[in-house]
């Protein structure tokens, strides 16, 4: 997902410096991801949002955030050995 943070001066006052951000895209993720994210975004078709979207969304992230913090906890003790 496209979720990041600006500075203040990049986000409000360069109106979200969008060339550098695209280039920052392209290090962080690669030319195909950007490309998938602009894609998505010209997608103009109609999405019905319902309550178990949210849900199903909200079930996907709590396993993955355990997943993450059974790797940390796995990792910690790999450390302490």
């Amino acid at each position: 997902m496209n979720v990041h943070g600006q500075c203040v001066g990049c986000n409000d006052h360069r109106s979200g410096n969008l060339i550098e951000y695209r280039k920052g895209l392209v290090n962080r993720y690669g030319m195909n991801i950007l490309l998938d994210l602009e894609e998505a975004a010209d997608d103009k078709s109609v999405r019905v949002l319902t309550k178990e979207y949210y849900i199903e969304i909200a079930e996907e992230y709590k396993a993955r955030c355990k997943n993450l913090e059974n790797k940390k906890s796995e990792a910690e003790q790999i450390l302490i050995i």
